[in-house]
């Protein structure tokens, strides 16, 4: 591959961040890995074990990927397999992690699968070993060591066949999956256009099913469905890095594509204004959080990406997509393309959950919005305005900078009323990867009475997700949390007292990619979770909660809250200092009493 040096590459894309060294390094490597075995002389029908060493190359390994090793079916060699690590013929995988360099994050593999099938491949290679990878990605230069006839264990090994023949072993093949679109471009558009109500569309295709014929004709689609300051649609291409690489990354054409053709560019972060934070593969605020704390000037974003071509619409349905599409509001003065193409590349945006929720907030100054630049006198107040609108009512606003949270509006502590209701929720996801879900089965235990059960969030979208009252003071609940958040409601007969103590427990598990459903993937950190406690505890402001250990902000939560209705409009101001020579990104999150969120792009603050 073509190396460029540093001044070269400079000239060509400016300064861009990535892992110190991590360009050179890779460029030292071939782009899908090496294999390697350990055994140079082979005695046919003899017991041993051969050691093969596979280095991932200079493209990563993706979640879901696999390798595999072919042998021909026509051979005496005895039988792999995988569930008895004490007997013949066992085969393992194990991991090794290639040392880190400066500023590059660990890869996020959680485990190997190892399976062998007799008919996993293309005659005459059909028998072959299946390395799975679970959970996360590997890093270029990562190793997987595989033994076939692992001696560890106290076994004899495996078997080599009875016959001479070569080239027993046919290689390693190397699989990265991208995710594919359904439904015709013109029912997407149509979709978008008169059902969904949408008001700017972006047409993402994924870079490796683009040919010169498909793009020409959906840029004439395009052209046909625009309708100036009605429903402007954007033409662009999902960049598919795999996440060892970055992820991936949507690129959007802004210019009219009739006058300006779109060319597909080098990717370059400078042309990042924007991170998504949300889509029908679930909820990932903590993408927003990593930016602002690497001082990254981006907004927000979020999107459909459902796969089922219900543009800005659509609840949660098959498989990995647990969660409603996402929304992105633009800030623009006109729905004019031009326009709207300005206000992205301000940032000018915020970005909901799938509701339409509204998020705005302004200096109180009037001079900048979110999404600009601003520069302020060191370590005097700057006061934020916010303006926010819900369907259901807000249960709290809150503002973050890089530091985390830096102030919160609760408004259910707004009222005198005495609480009478159990309010709890589970919610987070298992992964920061793509299979994130986090499978929920659980039992909610009181002391006194229940009289009625009002479950929310996730529940309310899919029927196969439930809470249910089981006995007089006791819920079972079954759900699936991708980020988001999913509760209970539990309302108790005023005649009797209210619960001493409340207790919640269960398991936690995973979408099973590969194998039996059944079988289930135990989330392997802290598969199971007990939270107890006291109504003198969950009276608390936020009552009291657990963290889930190796998780994406897992957490169960129990909290006593008043019976009142919740305001849909949200407004107020709040001021922060900032020290000189300081820069801070400051964002405001609106979340609904039912867990829908509206996120703003940060206002960047230099102090001066």
């Amino acid at each position: 591959m073509r190396y460029l040096n540093a001044e070269k590459r400079h000239q060509i894309v400016g300064s861009y961040y990535a892992p110190e060294g991590y360009y050179e390094y890779t460029k030292t490597l071939p782009f899908l890995g090496t294999v390697r075995s350990d055994m140079r002389t082979l005695v046919a029908g003899e017991w041993t074990e051969i050691t093969i060493v596979y280095e991932v190359g200079a493209s990563g390994l993706a979640d879901g990927a696999w390798i595999k090793g072919t042998f021909k079916f026509y051979s005496d060699w005895t039988l792999f397999q995988t569930s008895d690590r004490t007997k013949d013929n066992y085969v393992s995988a194990e991991y090794v992690p290639k040392p880190l360099l400066p500023g590059q994050e660990p890869a996020t593999v959680q485990s190997l699968g190892v399976r062998f099938d007799q008919e996993g491949h293309e005659r005459p290679f059909q028998k072959a070993v299946i390395i799975d990878i679970h959970d996360g990605y590997l890093n270029s230069g990562d190793q997987i060591i595989i033994r076939l006839g692992d001696r560890r264990f106290g076994a004899r090994g495996t078997r080599a066949q009875t016959l001479l023949n070569q080239d027993f072993v046919g290689g390693s093949i190397l699989i990265l999956l991208g995710h594919l679109g359904t439904g015709s471009s013109v029912y997407n558009f149509s979709y978008g256009c008169e059902i969904a109500g949408l008001d700017v569309l972006g047409y993402t295709a994924n870079d490796f099913q683009i040919t010169k014929e498909r793009w020409e004709s959906t840029l004439k689609l395009i052209q046909s469905f625009n309708q100036p300051g009605q429903f402007v649609i954007f033409p662009g291409t999902e960049w598919c890095g795999n996440s060892a690489a970055g992820g991936d990354h949507n690129v959007v054409f802004l210019a009219d594509p009739a006058t300006h053709p779109p060319e597909f560019p080098f990717h370059h972060p400078q042309l990042e204004r924007l991170v998504e934070i949300g889509s029908a593969w679930g909820q990932f605020k903590w993408l927003l959080q990593d930016a602002v704390r690497r001082g990254w000037k981006l907004g927000v974003c979020a999107n459909s990406d459902e796969h089922r071509g219900r543009c800005g619409g659509g609840v949660p349905g098959t498989a990995v997509f647990g969660t409603r599409g996402g929304l992105t509001g633009i800030l623009s003065s006109k729905l004019e393309r031009a326009d709207i193409a300005q206000a992205l590349r301000a940032r000018h945006t915020f970005a909901t959950t799938g509701q339409r929720l509204v998020g705005l907030i302004t200096t109180k100054n009037g001079t900048a919005i979110q999404g600009d630049e601003i520069d302020h006198s060191a370590n005097e107040p700057l006061e934020f305005d916010y303006h926010l609108l819900s369907d259901r009512g807000f249960s709290s606003i809150e503002a973050f900078d890089a530091s985390g949270k830096i102030w919160q509006r609760r408004l259910w502590s707004e009222t005198e009323k005495t609480p009478t209701i159990l309010r709890v929720t589970w919610g987070g996801a298992r992964l920061y990867d793509r299979y994130r879900e986090a499978i929920w089965t659980g039992t909610i235990e009181t002391q006194s009475a229940i009289t009625r059960v009002e479950p929310f969030g996730g529940l309310e979208d899919n029927p196969e997700d439930q809470a249910v009252q089981r006995d007089a003071q006791s819920i079972a609940f079954h759900s699936h949390t991708s980020g988001d958040v999913d509760g209970v409601h539990v309302y108790f007969d005023p005649a009797s007292t209210l619960p001493s103590q409340i207790s919640m427990k269960g398991t936690i598990g995973g979408y099973v990619k590969v194998g039996d459903a059944l079988t289930g993937n135990p989330h392997k950190p802290q598969p199971s979770f007990q939270l107890d406690a006291s109504w003198d505890e969950v009276v608390l402001p936020g009552g009291k909660s657990i963290e889930i250990s190796g998780g994406c902000e897992l957490f169960v939560r129990v909290e006593a809250i008043p019976e009142i209705s919740l305001p849909r409009r949200a407004q107020g101001s709040v001021s922060f200092t900032t020290e000189r020579g300081e820069e801070r990104a400051i964002y405001f999150v609106g979340q609904e009493w039912s867990g829908e969120k509206v996120v703003t792009s940060p206002v960047f603050v230099r102090a001066t």
